[in-house]
C-alpha cells in the first residue's frame, strides 16, 4: 500500500512538473509572438515611411539606385529580436516544436517508470 501511495506521489509530482513547464513553454511563446507582433508593427511604419519618402521626393536619376533605406528603428529590433528573415523565424519554430517534443517524452517515460514500479 504504501508503494502504491508513493507512486502516486511520484506520479503527481511529474504532471507539476509537466504543467509548470507548459505554463513556462506558453508564457516564453507568448512573449516571443509579442516579439513578432512589434516587429510587424515597426515593419509596416518603416513601409509606410518609406513610401511617403518616395512620393516626395523627384524622380531618380538614371545613374542612382532605388534602394529603400531601412529605417534605424528597424535595424534596432531586428537586433533585439535577432530575426533576419523568413529561415531563421523557421529554426525558431522548429526548435519550440522540437522542446515541446522532448518536454512531452520525457514526461511520458516518466510516468511510466513510475507506473512500472508500483507494478
Amino acid at each position: 500500500m504504501e508503494k502504491e501511495l508513493d507512486a502516486v506521489q511520484q506520479i503527481e509530482d511529474i504532471l507539476e512538473g509537466m504543467i509548470g513547464r507548459m505554463t513556462l513553454v506558453r508564457d516564453l511563446t507568448l512573449f516571443e509572438l509579442s516579439r513578432f507582433g512589434a516587429l510587424s508593427q515597426l515593419a509596416s511604419k518603416s513601409r509606410q515611411h518609406i513610401i511617403a519618402q518616395s512620393q516626395n521626393k523627384p524622380p531618380a536619376e538614371p545613374g542612382q539606385s532605388k534602394k529603400p533605406e531601412i529605417a534605424s528603428d528597424m535595424v534596432t529590433l531586428q537586433n533585439l529580436v535577432g530575426v533576419r528573415d523568413s529561415k531563421e523565424v523557421r529554426k525558431l519554430l522548429d526548435k519550440a516544436n522540437l522542446l515541446d517534443h522532448d518536454l512531452t517524452e520525457a514526461s511520458l517515460v516518466a510516468i511510466n517508470n513510475a507506473m512500472q514500479e508500483t507494478c
